[in-house]
């Protein structure tokens, strides 16, 4: 069974001087009942991530296959397993934690990806908002976390419990006691008896408990039934918890916010100063963009940081670098959409039956979308509905320097493949201050197919222009790539730079004729100097927008099986017509679209593409186009005779060509460059087991010696099955090319 040691868990007060804790054991349970935790460590370890077992761990090795409701257990273990769950949620959640059943007797806690998430950046003090859809156990899975921390891992703690209907609220409080009384009788601390040995009596309403013995306390607060009370909901309150559940939903939200965050913030500190777990909570479903509450709440959702499961593998350090990017807002969005979640697509016909074919309540509650399509948006409920169909999510995700997010929605089977295709790049620039969003977006210039999306709304000019820079020239061929980028406001400040960059031959250009200079010729007249200049970017004029509107109109009608961004659906969703215009609603957003039609802008409308960035000319099939068999008359009636005399053909030749290709001295393209890298890789070795040979690798390719440990300098967060890096430059890869095609010519 593995082991390590871990630091031991911050004790509840701890003083600012005192020494980091020592080191403690700990094993991996991989014996416990409990199949979910199984399943997802599985699940983690096939994805290829190295910390895949966090959920199993274990202090106390005794307690290995003991079952904490075991009626015979002994003091002793009692109270092994009473200290094992203050320090280890994990276990308590796993081996402990029970959830009432309707009709039945109480069940295990279900672990799947949306909690396992939850709880993971819980454990952290993180702020956290949930999205996933209804009957999934969201609810249930935020309250077994209060109940560990309300019975066991704190103590004289005021923790709020806050939903859009009072009733509502005192249900998740009641889920909280249902759990505790479906706990082992010598774990539940309801009660607190006095010198007589008679129960003392505890003040607990349908409203609030509190729990005897370490003083927490839990309450429910009504919703707010004015903006005055709204405001006054929060204000003042210490608190070291927050849960707000329905937060799409929540009259006045804005109100209630504003005003109790001071409170809610230094309380929290003071929290964070003691070691005590504090944070907020969100949970919800979308609501409708038409109300203004939902509204607010949409736009705080926008400036969260979304989730990644790449971050399991990340440091403590690393992660807090990710969240303290983002200057706009301190919480993790984490969503799960149903598959995701592992239900089945009866289930999910099932859940519409009993939904009664709502559309509007389906698409908000199990398919999680915010109702943003405005009312004249300019495409209709059929075509929008054709898109989805297409939507998909990414095959992978990279964190571009540890911390952005970068979508991978096509991969390439090697690096023959990978480098042999052709790329379009648009970049949607914003000045990382508004509600705007920076964006790329790259696509197959072959097929126009969606390969890499990319969009934060909070990174700034200088990083954004380092993620072009790093994603053209680590993943992309430079040879065959083309960068547009929105010439037009903050667009300059991105272009300066990017022309300084290595990827400046790969920059968008157009020639323009222009006004350099002026000057009065003596006689009145002003006379303007023109010359020919190559202009990086692209304006954004009233021409150049027609024609992206066009495109953007072709793209849905005739491609919407190309796209396959759920961020992209969302924005043609909230687009609307502005007399002879489209842009986005005052609640939506359109940077993803634009960038999308920037990288597909110079494919259709592009000078000299060829030439400049060795890309082909724009040939399509559209959706209409892709079952259709193409129809040659002259063909079609010959085909029953070339068929026969092809089934019948014997020919020594091809017979001869076909022996020699099933011999040793003939391989196939994949096998002969397999062969060569492995001759590269040996080489390399032996180059690295040198001391000389470390340094000069390092300073040629700016690497540490931790790079090496992952396999000699490959990118240790991209999937191998992604991006294949380049392991011999272009020369070396055209003179093989060249050889191999030679061997083949002497074939025939």
């Amino acid at each position: 069974m593995p082991t390590g040691t871990i630091m031991a868990p911050m004790p509840t007060r701890v003083a600012p001087q005192q020494q980091a804790p020592a080191p403690v054991s700990y094993i991996y349970d991989f014996k416990t009942r409990n199949q979910s935790f199984l399943t997802m460590h599985y699940y983690l370890k096939s994805k290829g991530y190295n910390n895949n077992a966090f959920m199993l761990i274990l202090f106390d090795t005794d307690l290995v296959g003991v079952d904490p409701y075991d009626p015979n257990l002994s003091p002793l273990y009692k109270q092994k397993i009473l200290i094992e769950i203050r320090r280890n949620l994990w276990y308590f959640i796993r081996e402990v934690s029970r959830i009432p059943q309707s009709g039945g007797p109480p069940s295990s806690f279900q672990l799947d990806r949306a909690n396992m998430a939850v709880l993971y950046l819980l454990q952290f003090n993180i702020n956290i908002y949930e999205e996933i859809p209804r009957q999934c156990g969201k609810t249930q899975g935020i309250a077994a976390f209060y109940l560990w921390l309300y019975n066991f891992r704190t103590q004289s703690s005021n923790i709020v419990f806050l939903n859009k209907k009072m009733e509502t609220t005192k249900e998740n409080l009641q889920r909280l006691k249902d759990q505790r009384e479906a706990l082992p009788s010598y774990l539940r601390f309801e009660t607190v008896y006095g010198l007589d040995g008679k129960p003392l009596k505890t003040p607990n309403t349908v409203e609030y408990i509190t729990n005897p013995i370490n003083k927490n306390r839990i309450k429910c607060l009504p919703s707010a039934t004015s903006e005055g009370k709204a405001s006054n909901l929060l204000r003042g309150k210490s608190l070291s918890g927050l849960w707000i559940d329905e937060a799409g939903f929540i009259p006045y939200l804005a109100s209630i916010i504003t005003n109790g965050m001071p409170a809610l913030r230094t309380s929290m500190d003071q929290c964070k100063k003691n070691g005590a777990p504090h944070g907020i909570i969100y949970t919800s479903t979308p609501g409708s963009l038409t109300n203004p509450d939902a509204e607010y709440f949409y736009r705080l959702v926008q400036d969260m940081t979304e989730f990644d499961e790449s971050w399991y593998d990340l440091t403590l350090n690393q992660l807090f670098e990710i969240l303290n990017a983002n200057q706009k807002s301190s919480f993790v969005k984490i969503r799960y959409n149903y598959r995701q979640l592992g239900k089945s697509e009866d289930w999910f016909k099932n859940l519409c039956k009993d939904m009664g074919f709502d559309y509007d309540a389906i698409r908000r509650e199990v398919l999680l979308n915010w109702e943003a399509t405005s009312k004249n948006c300019p495409f209709s409920k059929d075509e929008l509905e054709t898109v989805g169909r297409f939507v998909r999510e990414p095959v992978s995700t990279i964190l571009v320097f540890g911390k952005y997010k970068l979508n991978i929605y096509k991969t390439y089977d090697n690096l023959m493949q990978l480098h042999s295709s052709q790329f379009a790049v648009g970049c949607d620039v914003s000045a990382g201050s508004q509600s705007d969003s920076s964006t790329m977006v790259v696509v197959d210039a072959r097929t126009s197919e969606l390969v890499m999306e990319f969009n934060c709304n909070y990174i700034s000019i200088m990083e954004f222009a380092r993620v072009i820079i790093e994603v053209v020239t680590s993943y992309l061929p430079l040879n065959n790539t083309v960068v547009t980028v929105e010439r037009n406001g903050v667009g300059h400040g991105l272009l300066s730079r990017l022309v300084q960059s290595p990827i400046k031959r790969n920059l968008y250009f157009e020639i323009k004729d222009k006004v350099i200079d002026e000057r009065n010729d003596g006689a009145g007249h002003i006379t303007r100097t023109k010359q020919r200049v190559k202009q990086f970017g692209l304006y954004n004029t009233q021409e150049v927008r027609l024609d992206i509107m066009d495109l953007l109109m072709n793209r849905v009608q005739n491609f919407p099986h190309l796209i396959t961004s759920k961020l992209i659906l969302n924005e043609l969703e909230g687009l609307e017509r502005k007399g002879d215009k489209i842009d986005h609603s005052t609640n939506t957003h359109d940077d993803t679209i634009f960038g999308y039609m920037l990288a597909l802008y110079p494919l259709y409308y592009g000078k000299n593409i060829k030439e400049n960035w060795n890309i082909d000319l724009a040939r399509f099939k559209t959706i209409d186009s892709c079952d259709d068999e193409m129809f040659d008359p002259e063909l079609d009636e010959h085909k029953d005779y070339i068929v026969e005399k092809l089934a019948n053909l014997e020919n020594d030749l091809i017979k001869q060509q076909m022996q020699y290709l099933a011999t040793d001295k003939s391989k196939l393209y994949n096998d002969y460059f397999a062969e060569e890298r492995r001759k590269d890789e040996e080489a390399l070795k032996r180059l690295l087991n040198t001391k000389l040979g470390r340094k000069a690798y390092m300073e040629t390719y700016h690497s540490t010696e931790t790079d090496l440990k992952y396999n000699y300098g490959e990118i240790q967060n991209i999937p191998d099955d992604v991006f294949l890096n380049f392991y011999k430059t272009e020369d070396h890869i055209a003179e093989e090319k060249r050889k191999y095609d030679k061997e083949r010519r002497n074939l025939y």
